[in-house]
């Protein structure tokens, strides 16, 4: 008998504090039975379009005051979805 585990993620960091200029990285780590669609968007507000995507991880170089606010990832597999937040907040 096979089992299947829904996904559970973690956020990293859960929030952080950055400069306008500087450059971010929140990583969404998934664990359970994959393979997983890990799918970051913006909460209440447009992403940034220069934002990049890759294995979980959402890159935001040259950050500015726009930026700042809730973002959400989303973990899909055949077995489920999770999600969880990030706070990003800009200084300057």
């Amino acid at each position: 008998m096979c089992v299947t585990v829904a996904p559970r993620l973690t956020i990293s960091p859960q929030r952080v504090a950055t400069r306008a200029g500087d450059t971010i990285q929140l990583r969404c780590t998934p664990t359970g039975s994959g393979p997983f669609n890990i799918e970051w968007s913006r909460v209440d507000a447009q992403m940034n379009p220069a934002a990049r995507e890759s294995d979980g991880i959402l890159e935001i170089r040259q950050v500015t005051a726009a930026d700042a606010g809730r973002y959400r990832c989303v973990v899909q597999s055949s077995a489920g979805t999770s999600d969880g937040y990030a706070i990003v907040d800009v200084e300057g």
